[in-house]
């Protein structure tokens, strides 16, 4: 993880129970898009699966590469969705 970012307490302890239940659940203005790509990561790193995110469009892009700059990812846009282009 990005070593200029930092998970905050509740983030970190919704990541642990998404590891550990397989839910967690965050309210308005928790940044749950930072916590969801922490466990999904968390849950690659572990083997749990293979493809936590199977896309990410504008907002879950860029802030997965915030928090991952070197991850080897591939990420969609919009436009990969457009009809002539599936």
């Amino acid at each position: 993880m990005n070593e200029e970012m930092a998970l905050r307490e509740h983030q970190k302890n919704v990541v642990a129970r998404i590891m550990t239940t397989g839910t967690g659940l965050l309210e308005v203005g928790a940044r749950k898009t930072a916590a969801m790509i922490a466990a999904g990561m968390k849950l690659k790193q572990i083997g749990a699966v293979k493809k936590p995110i199977n896309h990410t469009v504008d907002q879950w892009a860029k802030e997965f590469m915030r928090l991952y700059p070197g991850a080897n990812v591939l990420i969609t846009t919009k436009k990969d969705f457009q009809t002539q282009n599936r």
